[in-house]
């Protein structure tokens, strides 16, 4: 009972990363055999399991399932680059309409500008000639 049990965390130079990995497969061998062991017993005990002969699938099947998927996945392909196309024309469309509303805003903004000008000097030559008489 007096016994002083002591720790320490073992340094990184201790181990090498192999050792450690050869004795984890060498637990995980040993709980496989225990385990191989206790089913072949436990086999003994209950009987064999009745063995079914593989389904077999005709070849032609086979070829026939793998030809319909393959036709499908080109078909979803084949639509897949017809709305991308149509997404690359409505991108190309969108920016035709931005750089057209762009050059609208300018020239807007134009005549704006020179209209007020105009009003302006409108103004300015009414106080002038209000202001020589």
């Amino acid at each position: 009972m007096g016994q002083d049990y002591s720790y320490s965390q073992p340094s990184s130079s201790e181990y090498d990363i192999t050792s450690l990995l050869e004795e984890e497969a060498a637990l995980y061998a040993d709980e496989a055999a225990a385990l191989y062991a206790d089913e072949a017993e436990s086999s003994y005990m209950i009987g064999e399991p009745a063995e079914y002969p593989p389904r077999a699938e005709p070849v032609t099947q086979l070829s026939r399932n793998n030809s319909t998927d393959l036709m499908a996945m080109e078909e979803m392909s084949d639509d897949l680059q017809t709305q991308l196309s149509q997404l690359k024309d409505q991108g190309i469309k969108s920016e035709q309409k931005l750089v057209k509303l762009e050059k609208t805003v300018v020239v807007c903004l134009l005549v704006c500008v020179l209209l007020l000008m105009g009003l302006v000097f409108i103004y300015l030559r009414g106080e002038f000639l209000s202001s020589s008489f």
